[in-house]
């Protein structure tokens, strides 16, 4: 009876794969294709997924540090710094800073509210993981199903060249006999044939032409295909944005986003920029 039941359990879990045997079998090219995109998707989900959880670790530590008051004493002395330069100044050249810090201190709340901690669901980019699927879909499937299929046919490619090359040098000696007049007879069916190649060399010359010939051509085309799609995509939301709104109010949005990422940005790898304006 258990052994019953486990036939049956182990038949329904073979199921997907016997279907997916007889999809690589009718459509070969369109499977691999298929398999590879989803394969590139989920591999950058996962990366994405180390990357958020990296980062939350870090802005957790960050926040440990600030609440034993490093945070407080370094904001105590920026501020010093910036109150005792002001008084140095004229009223224009305090009413221009005073502007710049505000625009700063908006700048960070920004940041910060950017970089607030949140669940990995929440911080995926399906845009990267979709130009991934489209790489292993378009580029990396067929390309890797053409290879490997070349590389399976390699050992017997190179014996049958072997085999030309013994049977043109038996052909080339026949006819240099014949030329100085000895009468020899030859039998081509009974031609000897070349050695087989070993397993050995068989196996050490697939792996030579995929490390020494392809390995290097594929992470050209890798970073080609991912830059420039990456690029496509940018420029795809940045004609969205400027076409929002319509016209110079589209314009407008995308200036004043730009500007919010730049000085973010400027905030985050220059916390005492404060001072230094002054």
């Amino acid at each position: 009876m258990f052994s019953r039941y486990a036939r049956m359990v182990g038949k329904f879990a073979a199921r997907p794969f016997v279907y997916y045997g007889e999809l690589l079998e009718r459509y070969p090219y369109s499977t691999k294709s298929f398999t590879s995109g989803i394969m590139y998707a989920a591999g950058d989900l996962l990366a994405q997924s180390g990357e958020n959880y990296h980062k939350q670790m870090q802005q957790q530590q960050h926040s440990v540090v600030c609440t034993k008051g490093e945070c407080d004493s370094a904001n105590t002395s920026s501020s010093s710094m910036a109150a005792a330069a002001a008084a140095t100044t004229t009223t224009a050249t305090t009413t221009t800073t005073t502007t710049a810090t505000t625009e700063a201190k908006d700048a960070a709340q920004t940041n910060d509210q950017h970089t607030a901690p949140s669940s990995l669901l929440e911080v995926l980019d399906g845009k990267r993981a979709g130009v991934f699927f489209l790489f292993g879909l378009v580029v990396s499937g067929p390309v890797m199903s053409l290879w490997f299929g070349f590389l399976n046919e390699l050992p017997s490619t190179l014996w049958r060249l072997r085999q030309a090359r013994q049977s043109n040098e038996i052909l080339k000696a026949y006819f240099l006999l014949k030329h100085y007049g000895i009468d020899v007879k030859l039998d081509l069916a009974k031609v000897p044939k070349a050695a087989k190649l070993s397993k050995f060399y068989a196996k050490a010359v697939k792996i030579l032409a995929d490390q020494l010939v392809f390995s290097s051509l594929y992470t050209l085309i890798f970073f080609l295909s991912i830059g420039m799609m990456n690029g496509a995509v940018k420029m795809y939301e940045q004609k969205q944005v400027r076409g929002g709104g319509g016209g110079k109010r589209g314009e407008r949005d995308y200036l004043k986003i730009t500007a919010a990422t730049t000085a973010a940005r400027l905030a985050k790898y220059t916390p005492h920029r404060k001072s230094l304006t002054h």
